[in-house]
């Protein structure tokens, strides 16, 4: 059974929940095929099944390119991503009764089967790599989550040393480039020295994206509470007009928040007239600030009641007109998943990334014209924990 250090709720989920199953413990029987493996995978709705059904069983001989290893490290970081949302975001689950030596055994054995496929010829395979960084990614998901669990130094120190065979297969590769970076900067929230080579670094600024996840930049920021917002917050559910020219209510509630003369927000035959400054939204503006020397004069807030609401691939409406290109948003609350998309090449991979409470997303220069973004509905549908993301902009020169 999984806990957290500010909830026992956990303790009375229901059968087939994301709580820890009661049959955790270390098992004698011998998997030997990879089909088994991922039935197995299937059929593990909770991490300590993860662990036993796959992380026990698998072996480099079984997944030499890293499939298996990184199907089973994304199911696990997506179920602790639940739990954390169900115990308000405190990101500190802790396993008092089956995080044992076997359990941390058969972590190792996940991530050590990924790390193996990563140093084979077949890396060169672009399936391969795809499961090397998307497993990273996961894993860096997992690092934020569960604080005991040290393997950064090892994924660091692996990925390092084969930086020339990397940087090969992923100049052409902005999407798994773009991972990797925010991947490494989730390890760097444990320590300063995990960063990405020179060599991988120089790819990186070389693929010139114009968007950049900063995790954890306002994690101590007292502001940032869900339950704050909404007090302080004038948050309001309105109708919009659909490209059909439907009229429908909004998921989502909004408010409109900036300095004397700002003018009103306008989106989807929508008009938010511009109220003042609440303290919790000019404390995170001026937080802001301080980090990146930048000031925004206006918000756009938006309060996302559950796991049932998100955003579809857009872009954000007037920048160039009304509102400056540089955009700052601030997420609250529950862990969502946040993705951009080419404009230009529609076949593109996206750029796919986790948004955790004090991450910040910064879009700069051209990225809206070049990218739409979304940001996702949970992955479990009974999802109830809310998120607010507080989206800080600029007047655009001589408009305010």
């Amino acid at each position: 059974m999984i806990f957290t250090t500010t909830t026992a709720a956990l303790l009375f989920l229901a059968p087939g929940s994301l709580a820890l199953s009661s049959s955790a413990g270390p098992q004698t029987s011998v998997i030997s095929s990879r089909p088994q493996l991922l039935a197995n995978l299937q059929q593990s709705f909770a991490p300590d099944q993860v662990l036993e059904r796959v992380g026990q069983k698998l072996s480099p001989r079984l997944d030499p390119k890293g499939e298996v290893s990184r199907l089973a490290l994304v199911r696990l970081s997506k179920q602790l991503i639940a739990i954390d949302n169900k115990s308000h975001n405190q990101h500190d689950l802790w396993f008092p009764e089956i995080w044992e030596s076997w359990a941390q055994d058969n972590f190792e054995s996940l991530v050590d089967v990924l790390l193996e496929s990563s140093r084979q010829r077949n890396i060169a395979d672009s399936t391969t790599i795809e499961n090397v960084v998307e497993g990273v990614k996961a894993l860096s998901i997992i690092s934020r989550l569960v604080p005991d669990i040290k393997v950064e130094g090892k994924i660091v120190e692996s990925l390092n040393e084969q930086q020339e065979t990397l940087e090969e297969l992923l100049h052409d590769k902005p999407h798994l480039l773009s991972g990797l970076d925010w991947a490494f900067e989730n390890f760097r929230l444990k320590d300063q020295r995990f960063c990405l080579s020179e060599n991988l670094s120089g790819l990186v600024a070389e693929a010139g994206l114009s968007f950049k996840i900063y995790p954890g930049l306002l994690g101590p920021c007292t502001s940032l509470s869900i339950d704050k917002f909404s007090r302080d917050v004038d948050f309001r559910v309105e109708t919009i007009r659909t490209a059909s020219e439907k009229v429908v209510q909004e998921r989502r509630q909004t408010a409109w928040q900036g300095d004397d003369g700002i003018g009103p927000f306008l989106y989807s035959g929508k008009s938010m007239p511009r109220r003042d400054w609440s303290s919790s939204v000019r404390e995170v503006r001026d937080v802001l600030k301080a980090k990146t020397g930048q000031y925004y004069d206006c918000c756009l807030l938006n309060l996302y009641p559950d796991g049932g609401s998100g955003m579809r691939y857009h872009i954000d409406p007037d920048q160039g007109s009304l509102w400056d290109y540089d955009t700052v948003v601030v997420s609250v609350g529950a862990t969502r998943r946040f993705a951009f998309r080419s404009i230009e090449d529609g076949n593109a991979p996206p750029h796919s990334f986790v948004v955790m409470h004090g991450d910040v997303t910064w879009m700069f220069s051209d990225c809206q014209e070049r990218f739409q973004h979304s940001v996702k509905k949970a992955e479990q549908k009974d999802e109830t924990s809310p998120r607010i993301s507080l989206v800080y902009k600029r007047t655009w020169p001589g408009n305010h």
